[in-house]
């Protein structure tokens, strides 16, 4: 961490954008809750008054961290940002010993059942596990987040912003000027206070809005029919033409995470022999043991619906919030080789990208805040239910990077599964590659076989340049 750098974007006006209220909104059901969880492996094990000062550290350079979510009174209006009055940094850090013999698969066993635990939503939607014991002498970090602070775009450049290169944070807690924020000392005062101040703000960008709509529908009739038209049409065609797999149709609470490591010049190099994307290379190898997984267990259909998050963050804005698309489709599951499986992958989400208009998510994103909390409360349980499978890539760190005096030699997340079967991400640490899943037991009842058919899918593509050449 070097002198002099601050990291932008976790201050805000107070107010949550669209995707961010819809995200916090929608988790209040515990079918439908968003937490993401990073997994960092350490070199050694830090010592624990540094490791807190790090975690000191970042909440005073993401001001966001002590804040917590105020919803406005009724729910309507978007949820707004507040001081947390009795902030204690050890409400949100803390330290663990594992027994032997201290592997990943007892890293990953702790930390579902961690994430499986809700936030206390009287605070700020984060926590920070220090694992003592990891392959004896290491340590490893788990963070869990609300999706509503950042998306794992956001949350992996802001941390490589954060971690930097040097073994020893030399940054100060010097005071860079007051946060703009909703202040108060308890709920009804903030919450008097957020819908205050929001709906005048609400009421003022509806009206401005709706008079230029005016104007312009006025003037061009014609050119604005046609624009609602096609905004229509491609939300429809947006929506998946597949029912979710009857397979797959057991949907519980519980998690089952599994990681599968890779190198990520050998995906790299086996999607740029098809002309593909790597995204696509390991979706396809997702989606290829998806169409196995169904044929082991002997039952049969047509297509699954998936979807693929598509980030519109633009590079090095280390910033909060969601700034994410998504990519919807029907996946119709059949016999294919490794290459062409690839290549019809990459054809599919090229056109269904192509499909897409522009304006209608940020459109959705600026409505989101404004959608009545309870209406999105009863409807995101059976929309997130409607999809089977996400499949997600992201840039990870660059090494290298270290906390607490100690390396990060390798990290990867783990995305929010919501009321999907499986949700499978893809991410980088440095020339590494990690895919994590996410997965329901209820829903794929031998979580063993599937990860079995991810990982022989994956080493058949990986295989695509060798066997060309």
């Amino acid at each position: 961490m070097d002198d002099g750098r601050t990291v932008d974007g976790w201050e805000s006006d107070g107010l949550m954008g669209g995707v961010d209220a819809i995200m916090w909104r929608m988790s209040a059901d515990p079918r439908a809750r968003v937490e993401c969880v990073w997994i960092g492996l350490l070199d050694s094990a830090p010592e624990w008054r540094r490791f807190v000062e790090c975690c000191e550290w970042a909440t005073d350079e993401l001001p966001r961290l002590k804040q917590r979510v105020v919803e406005p009174l009724m729910g309507l209006g978007p949820p707004g940002y507040a001081d947390c009055p009795h902030f204690r940094l050890s409400d949100h850090v803390s330290e663990n010993i594992l027994p032997g013999p201290g592997d990943l698969r007892q890293v990953l066993d702790i930390a579902e059942r961690w994430s499986a635990l809700d936030f206390d939503r009287s605070r700020p939607p984060w926590g920070v596990l220090l694992l003592r014991g990891f392959d004896a002498s290491r340590a490893a970090v788990v963070v869990k987040w609300h999706h509503a602070l950042a998306d794992g775009h956001g949350f992996l450049q802001t941390l490589q912003f954060l971690l930097g290169a040097s073994p020893r944070p030399t940054a100060t807690k010097g005071d860079r000027g007051p946060v703009p924020h909703v202040k108060g000392s308890g709920w009804r005062r903030e919450q008097i206070a957020l819908s205050v101040g929001a709906l005048p703000r609400g009421v003022a960008q509806v009206l401005r809005t709706t008079s230029a709509e005016v104007r312009q529908a006025s003037q061009h009739p014609w050119s604005r029919t046609r624009q609602a038209f096609k905004l229509v049409q491609t939300a429809e065609q947006a929506i998946p033409r597949a029912r979710p797999s009857r397979l797959f149709g057991q949907r519980s609470l519980a998690r089952r995470f599994e990681v599968i490591d890779l190198r990520m010049p050998s995906l790299k190099k086996a999607a740029k022999h098809v002309d593909a994307t790597v995204t696509s290379a390991f979706a396809a190898a997702v989606l290829g043991a998806g169409h196995d997984y169904h044929r082991h267990r002997g039952v049969g259909t047509k297509a699954v619906p998936i979807a693929v998050p598509v980030s519109v963050r633009k590079p090095g804005r280390h910033v909060g919030g969601n700034e994410v698309s998504a990519l919807l489709l029907a996946w119709r599951l059949s016999d294919m080789n490794a290459a062409d499986r690839v290549r019809a992958v990459h054809s599919e989400l090229a056109r269904v990208r192509a499909r897409s208009v522009n304006g209608l998510f940020p459109a959705l994103a600026e409505l989101g805040a404004w959608v009545p909390a309870p209406l999105i409360r009863s409807t995101a349980p059976l929309l997130c239910r409607s999809i089977d499978l996400w499949v997600s890539s992201m840039v990870g760190l660059t090494p290298p990077v270290h906390l607490a005096g100690a390396e990060v030699t390798d990290s990867f997340i783990l995305g929010p599964r919501a009321s999907s079967a499986c949700l499978a991400a893809l991410t980088s640490h440095g020339d590494k590659g990690y895919l994590t899943l996410n997965l329901d037991p209820a829903a794929i009842s031998d979580p063993d076989l599937f990860c079995a058919l991810v990982r022989r899918h994956l080493q058949e593509i990986i295989g695509i340049a060798a066997s060309a050449s």
